[in-house]
């Protein structure tokens, strides 16, 4: 429920208030603009499990296409990120086909405008933190390696209030090419912790108080190490080791903590690489600060299909006495006991090796019998 009716607007950006204190941003204007100019590359029924950035997209037509309407799109859907961050992949790896557009650049342009008309009705909405007390920020940073054409990496994190509240994202081409995962990973961290020391230092300049160090999360494990202390992989990274050593003096200072975090949880993963639709969807309403049952086509929290939403859990259920076997597993391990079997001699009885048996089906977790 509204609390107000009244709805500001700001450069065509419409800003509500809701009764718990919330902002959702929307563009409604924009959006449908987009769509009507549109219509004609939309399919007839509003199909489900659509993702604005296909990952599965086959090149068909690299015929050069008409760059000035390439460009009229591409700027439209630029100015929609202002309330609609879950297209920023989509958009910035579109961008960088700006200078020479083909075709199937153009398609793929279009898919992101079919994402949009399927979820028409999301926006980003902004939650304020918790009146009179410190503001409590939370960052999720990721990088894809080697994502272009060109050899080079894409960059995505984001700043919010809290869980689930997010206010600030970026999604873009790394300048330069990075020699490995790790690097990627620091030159995002990197321009993440940039950001990040402008905002602490206009909550200083204001007199905001704010909850320090800042939590970052990042799924490196080399990254995180990093931060910490020069591990013997220093040896290794000597070309970026200013970029890790401008982070770790933050660090040092106590005004950001780089802590890890399981891939399949890192939020960020949605500003950096394509994504099949159940990912994308579980991350992306994350991003929009929404609930699962707000997304259109998403599976309720309570489903079966919205269980395989949740972060991955061990596929062997609690109770259960007993694992079940790799029968893959066994017959490798026997096949490679039997090779060595005969330059064991009597060594091979003292050692206490003994037969293994091989079952002729794999086993099957309780409850499948």
């Amino acid at each position: 429920m509204l609390k107000s009716q009244l709805t500001d607007r700001l450069q065509g950006l419409n800003i509500t208030t809701t009764e718990d204190g919330s902002f959702p941003l929307t563009q409604t204007e924009l959006l449908n603009s987009i769509v009507t100019e549109f219509e004609e590359f939309l399919p007839k029924s509003n199909s489900r499990n659509r993702v604005p950035l296909n990952p599965n997209r086959q090149s068909s037509n690299s015929d050069p296409f008409d760059r000035k309407q390439y460009l009229h799109l591409l700027g439209m859907l630029n100015y929609l990120l202002r309330s609609r961050p879950d297209i920023a992949t989509a958009v910035s790896f579109a961008s960088t086909k700006a200078s020479n557009p083909t075709h199937d650049d153009y398609l793929a342009a279009l898919d992101i405008v079919k994402y949009l008309w399927q979820t028409k009705d999301l926006g980003l909405i902004i939650h304020p933190g918790e009146p009179h007390e410190p503001l409590n920020l939370k960052c999720y940073v990721e990088a894809s390696f080697l994502s272009h054409d060109d050899s080079r990496g894409h960059t995505g994190y984001f700043i919010g209030i809290g869980d689930l509240r997010a206010f600030y994202s970026k999604s873009t081409k790394q300048q330069l090419v990075a020699t490995s995962s790790t690097h990627a990973e620091v030159k995002a961290l990197y321009q993440l912790v940039v950001d990040l020391i402008f905002i602490i230092n206009l909550c200083d300049e204001i007199e905001s108080s704010i909850n320090l160090p800042v939590v970052i999360f990042e799924d490196n494990n080399p990254t995180v190490q990093f931060s910490g202390s020069l591990s013997s992989r220093v040896k290794r990274s000597k070309h970026f080791l200013m970029l890790v050593n401008f982070i770790r003096q933050y660090v040092t200072l106590g005004l950001i903590e780089v802590q890890k975090v399981a891939s399949e949880d890192n939020i960020a993963d949605v500003l950096t690489k394509p994504l099949a639709w159940k990912d994308f969807s579980r991350k992306a309403r994350r991003l929009l600060g929404l609930l699962l049952s707000d997304i259109p086509g998403a599976p309720s929290e309570g489903s079966s299909q919205g269980d395989s939403l949740a972060p991955k859990q061990k596929r062997w259920r609690k109770g259960a006495t007993k694992k079940p076997t790799n029968t893959n597993v066994l017959a490798n391990i026997a096949h490679r006991y039997n090779a060595i079997r005969p330059l064991l001699g009597s060594q091979g009885r003292e050692v206490g090796i003994v037969a293994i048996h091989i079952p002729q089906k794999p086993f099957l977790r309780p409850g499948r019998q």
